[in-house]
């Protein structure tokens, strides 16, 4: 679902490497892409929540030097403190960090899956993910 999803993303490949059953941090997988990419830029995207705490994970400072790191606000509330903790961490870390200004659909994962079971929801997905879905009746 991943690849389809970014079929339409100029630039973009969906990378399986973490795919292996083992213990993977991210700072490891983001060495292994940038010894796999050389210079190009890599863009680590995350939720709102994940931020908040990314300074905290083994191996952040590898992450920030490696890493532009592009966070989505899961709520609209939670939007002004994402855009601290990133001022934060620009300035004390030397991140690079981008809050997105993305459409906030406020839905758990839950509700999303007893959507999708209903054929519902299929506007807020990309279409090609939406029929996937529906094909192989995931949900």
């Amino acid at each position: 679902m991943s690849r389809l999803a970014a079929l339409p993303l100029p630039r973009c490949e969906v990378c399986d490497m973490e795919i292996r059953g083992e213990t993977r941090y991210t700072a490891d997988t983001a060495r292994a892409v940038a010894g796999r990419y050389g210079p190009a830029e890599l863009w680590l995207c995350v939720g709102g929540d994940m931020l908040l705490t990314l300074d905290t994970w083994y191996g952040a400072e590898t992450i920030f030097a490696l890493c532009h790191v592009a966070a989505l606000a899961r709520t609209e509330a939670g939007r002004d403190a994402l855009r601290q903790k990133a001022a934060r961490l620009r300035r004390d870390c030397g991140a690079k960090i981008t809050v997105l200004q993305n459409p906030v659909r406020e839905i758990s994962s839950t509700e999303a899956r007893a959507l999708l079971k209903e054929k519902k929801g299929g506007d807020w997905i990309p279409p090609a993910v939406y029929e996937y879905i529906r094909k192989e009746k995931l949900y």
